[in-house]
């Protein structure tokens, strides 16, 4: 369901630039946060033993296990539809973008973090 070999940030800074800008473009982070508190009923996500088995059930070690600076845990949330007994629209839908897209901008706004 949630691949776990995701791609790094870009290192080129033209491309980092041109990630921010569309996203910027596509997800404004106001309606993003509302969206977001909407959806997982807090301001923001830490990555935890507790958060990574609340999204993934018990292949949860994998996400835990994964390579930092990676866009593991953002893609999860992204594309994540359950969240402490509550069901939602994932937000990349809800967006129409792509878990990847929807994983930088949430990377890029803090709501989710290591």
């Amino acid at each position: 369901m949630h691949g776990l070999t995701e791609p790094h940030e870009p290192t080129d800074q033209r491309e980092r630039q041109a990630n921010h800008f569309a996203g910027c473009f596509l997800v404004p982070e106001k309606q993003l946060r509302l969206a977001f508190t909407a959806s997982f009923g807090v301001k923001d996500l830490k990555l935890t033993d507790t958060i990574a088995c609340e999204l993934l059930g018990a292949s949860y070690t994998s996400l835990m296990n994964s390579p930092y600076p990676s866009l593991a845990f953002e893609r999860v949330v992204a594309q994540a539809q359950r969240f402490n007994g509550h069901q939602f629209s994932a937000l990349n839908d809800l967006f129409q973008v792509s878990p990847t897209t929807m994983a930088i901008r949430l990377h890029q706004t803090g709501l989710v973090y290591r």
